[in-house]
């Protein structure tokens, strides 16, 4: 007897599905306290490095501005950048660091 390939795809996903269900959940080992030295690297560069970074983009739109030479493409590519790292920790948290 031969499947389908819609019959094979949907007992392949079946199978897959029960495995999943039975494994235990290993996410559970690294749950632990503590900071890491890459945790403390990344909020030296946010606190430091990164608020100087978005400092100097937001003069430097200030002062395009006020000589009116900045589009609007440079204008929403400082603020998309200011947003990115004010909201690293959410962001890096969606993917699970």
């Amino acid at each position: 007897m031969t499947l389908s390939l819609k019959a094979r795809n949907v007992a392949l996903f079946a199978a897959v599905a029960c495995a999943a269900a039975l494994l235990p959940d290993l996410a559970h080992a690294q749950v632990g306290g503590g900071s890491s030295v890459i945790d403390s690297l990344t909020q030296w560069f946010m606190t430091n490095v990164a608020r100087g970074l978005v400092m100097l983009g937001i003069i430097a739109v200030a002062i395009g501005l006020f000589v009116m030479r900045f589009s609007i493409g440079v204008i929403a590519s400082v603020v998309g950048g200011g947003l990115i790292l004010a909201n690293a920790d959410t962001i890096a948290g969606y993917f699970g660091f």
